[in-house]
């Protein structure tokens, strides 16, 4: 969880930018808090709030706008774990039948 406050650090530096300090104190901050005193739920409800966040500032579009895209900008991740949840349902699910059928064979 450091490496991004690392990166904002490093960005300013280059850009001489000193409200970019408090954004990296802030995210290695927040890192720790999450990383060592965060139930595992915690942590995916935080990464979803933050991806929000991300698309919620967007200058250009209007607040209702950023947090609609935030909120489908989120979907496709948590879309993703949950098919790789039924995939992996699926592959124990036919290797279960297949050890039947095999020790059906064999028995």
């Amino acid at each position: 969880m450091g490496g991004p406050a690392i990166a904002v650090g490093l960005a300013r530096r280059r850009l001489g930018e000193s409200r970019l300090q408090l954004a990296g104190a802030g995210h290695l901050a927040l890192g720790a808090a999450l990383g060592l005193h965060a139930p595992p739920a915690d942590i995916f409800v935080a990464v979803s709030l933050s991806i929000v966040d991300v698309f919620s500032g967007s200058p250009p579009a209007a607040l209702r706008t950023g947090f609609q895209r935030g909120c489908s900008a989120i979907s496709a991740p948590w879309g993703l774990i949950g098919l790789s949840f039924l995939a992996v349902g699926y592959v124990l699910l036919l290797g279960g039948f297949l050890y039947l059928r095999t020790a059906r064979r064999i028995g």
